[in-house]
């Protein structure tokens, strides 16, 4: 019989109270091959039944193993292709996680990629921040004190880094890091007893931060210096080159 959009018609004798008791073996085959074997005990009614209503789902009561062709157990080898086809198929490695990027670890098997959320994967199969190291830094921050000739000490709102990155101005005037003031708890400003702000002075604040991509801090470029000497004329414009200038002006 065939099994044709998934329904079966087939006339079969009922068996269930048959003398001596008897039981359909009935083989599945596909494509020439058999796949699997049951048991079918027929009763005596006159609707039609399902396949359902007639497989015997426990072992043969007349004895034997019904699960496979012959009594015996079906194996692995018995259908074609399907070693070969499971041998080419990786296995879960070690480091298998669901919900994660696969990566094949050298032993062939599958890995799960360790990571943050929001990292690359390399073709390696390891991880990292996406895209080159990020720069980060602030400018023109105003420190947080009270500008009153008193109050030698104005906070920052992060960590210079490093260190020698910070630049303080008072009223556009860089000031001097070590004579004008020093960097006290990592983001303290400490002025000098000589340079205390006075009221209506204007303070700001430019600093590096670490990379958020290697860590790296990023520094300052070397500072210009826009005049080589005291007492020599200029002209009353003055161009100046920022980069590796060959001439510089005199002041």
């Amino acid at each position: 019989m065939k099994v044709v959009n998934g329904n079966v018609r087939v006339q079969l004798v009922p068996n269930i109270n048959s003398n001596p008791p008897g039981y359909y073996s009935v083989v599945y085959n596909s494509d020439g091959r058999v796949q699997f074997s049951e048991t079918w005990a027929v009763p005596a009614v006159a609707q039609p039944l399902r396949i359902r209503d007639v497989r015997v789902a426990a072992a043969n009561p007349a004895g034997g193993d019904i699960t496979g062709s012959g009594g015996t157990l079906g194996q692995e080898s018995d259908i074609v292709g399907l070693v070969a086809d499971l041998a080419a198929r990786p296995l879960k490695g070690s480091g298998f996680s669901a919900g994660r990027v696969a990566m094949i670890n050298g032993l062939g098997a599958l890995d799960a990629v360790v990571g943050n959320a929001g990292d690359c994967v390399r073709v390696d199969g390891s991880s990292g921040p996406c895209g080159p190291p990020q720069t980060s830094f602030i400018d023109g921050e105003i420190p947080a004190g009270i500008v009153d000739g008193a109050n030698t000490r104005f906070t920052l709102s992060a960590t210079p880094s490093p260190a020698s990155s910070l630049a303080v101005y008072r009223n556009g005037l860089l000031q001097a890091a070590g004579a004008d003031y020093t960097v006290v708890n990592n983001n303290v400003v400490q002025f000098s007893a000589a340079t205390v702000p006075q009221p209506g002075d204007a303070l700001l604040a430019t600093y590096r931060l670490a990379s958020a991509g290697n860590g790296t801090p990023q520094l300052f470029p070397a500072s210009q210096v826009l005049c080589s000497g005291v007492g020599a004329g200029s002209t009353p414009q003055v161009s100046v080159v920022w980069a590796h200038a060959p001439y510089l002006p005199a002041c």
